[in-house]
């Protein structure tokens, strides 16, 4: 049971390749490494432990290079400086794959084949005016418009913020996101009519 290096950005496990993404080589939001450890212990990862690489190379990603860590040891083992994660070959060839016309084919093949998990769409009830609307699962869909969601937080009080009257020094309360400095309709006037009489 071994991985078959393919290149520096490719890997084969049990017939499906995985690719260099980020720090790891993944297939789908899968990743190799945890892959390989479960296909070799013939179990599943347990919550709160991760799968190390023992040489703290990312790239070896055999069996015998894979032990199971507890989560918190293994965030501070690599705080601390100890993993090494790829080396810079291993990276620029990334770099190159991915910007190279075999990279840009399968990133575009990936999306066909993903798109249906991005934009799944649902309907909703808008909490401000009680209309439906349709939207993307992936998003917090509360309001059908930002016009709606402005009204909302505006009748919540939620962005409220105690100020001090400018003329009176009386304290209100009012949007943080408003320019008012008066409490009042007549300590309003009285602010116009001295910024009038400096301007005379």
């Amino acid at each position: 049971m071994q991985v078959n290096v393919l290149s520096v950005t490719a890997q084969e496990f049990e017939g499906t390749r995985y690719y260099l993404c980020g720090k790891y080589y993944q297939r789908d939001g899968v990743r190799l490494h945890r892959t390989v450890w479960r296909a070799a212990n013939g179990q599943e990862i347990p919550d709160g432990w991760h799968v190390h690489h023992i040489d703290h190379d990312r790239g070896n990603n055999q069996p015998e290079n894979l032990e199971l860590v507890e989560a918190g040891k293994h965030l501070s083992h690599h705080h601390k400086g100890h993993g090494r994660g790829f080396s810079d070959k291993a990276v620029e060839g990334a770099k190159a794959w991915h910007g190279s016309e075999a990279g840009l084919r399968w990133h575009k093949q990936h999306y066909e084949n993903n798109k249906h998990k991005l934009y799944q769409i649902a309907n909703y009830v808008c909490e401000q005016c009680g209309s439906p609307f349709q939207s993307n699962k992936k998003f917090t869909n509360r309001f059908c418009s930002n016009k709606c969601k402005s009204a909302w937080r505006r009748a919540s009080g939620v962005d409220n913020e105690a100020r001090s009257c400018s003329i009176c020094q009386a304290q209100f309360e009012i949007d943080r996101y408003s320019k008012t400095k008066t409490c009042s309709k007549l300590c309003s006037n009285e602010s116009l009519s001295r910024s009038k009489r400096k301007q005379e």
